[in-house]
C-alpha cells in the first residue's frame, strides 16, 4: 500500500513540482484525506488473494514480517546515528523487499519454486536462485517497477544496494 500511495502521488503530482514528497504523512497531506480513501476504498488483501494457497500466504507474510522488522531497526539505527532522513530510511528499508512481495502474490509457482531451490542448496544465494528460475533478479524487477510508478528517487537511491555502497558512510570519528 505504501508503494500504492507514492505512485498515485506520483500521477497526481504536476510536471513542474520540484520537491519530492517521501513521507506516507506528505503524500496523504498532498492528495487529501477523503481522496485517499477512496482511492484506496476497494484494495483487496492479500490473505483475499492468496485464500487457495496457504503456503504462499505464508511466504508472503514470511517476507512483510523480515520487511516490518528490518524497517523499525532501520529507523531505530538511524535515530541513533542522527541521520537526517530517518523515516525515509524506514520507508526504504519497508520496501526493500517489495519485489518479492509481488512474486509472492502474482507468481506464487515461481516464488515457490525459488524457496524450494534455497532449501535444496543451502550455500546458494538467493540472487543466484532468482537467475535460475526467472532469468533476472528481483532486485532489477524491483527498480524498473520503482522508475515505472515514479517513486521518489530518494527512495529509490536508498533501496537501491549497488547506489548504497557508493555512497556508503565513514564511520564518525569521534
Amino acid at each position: 500500500m505504501t508503494a500504492k500511495l507514492f505512485a498515485l502521488v506520483a500521477e497526481k503530482r504536476s510536471a513542474r513540482s520540484s520537491t519530492e514528497i517521501t513521507s506516507v504523512e506528505g503524500c496523504v497531506f498532498m492528495i487529501g484525506v477523503p481522496p485517499f480513501f477512496r482511492a484506496f476504498a476497494n484494495l483487496r488483501t492479500a490473505e483475499e488473494r492468496l485464500r487457495s494457497t496457504p503456503h504462499a500466504l505464508r511466504g508472503l507474510l514470511r517476507v512483510v514480517r523480515r520487511s516490518r522488522k528490518a524497517s523499525t531497526l532501520s529507523w531505530d539505527f538511524a535515530h541513533w546515528r542522527t541521520d537526517l532522513a530517518i523515516d525515509e530510511i524506514a520507508i526504504a528499508t519497508l520496501l526493500h523487499d517489495l519485489a518479492e512481495m509481488l512474486v509472492w502474490c502474482f507468481a506464487r509457482v515461481l516464488a515457490q519454486q525459488i524457496e524450494a531451490l534455497l532449501r535444496k542448496n543451502p550455500s546458494m544465494r538467493s540472487r543466484a536462485a532468482q537467475l535460475a528460475v526467472l532469468k533476472f533478479e528481483l532486485h532489477d524487477l524491483q527498480l524498473a517497477l520503482f522508475k515505472r510508478w515514479a517513486l521518489p528517487e530518494l527512495l529509490t537511491a536508498m533501496m537501491d544496494s549497488v547506489n548504497a555502497a557508493k555512497h556508503k558512510r565513514t564511520p564518525r570519528s569521534e
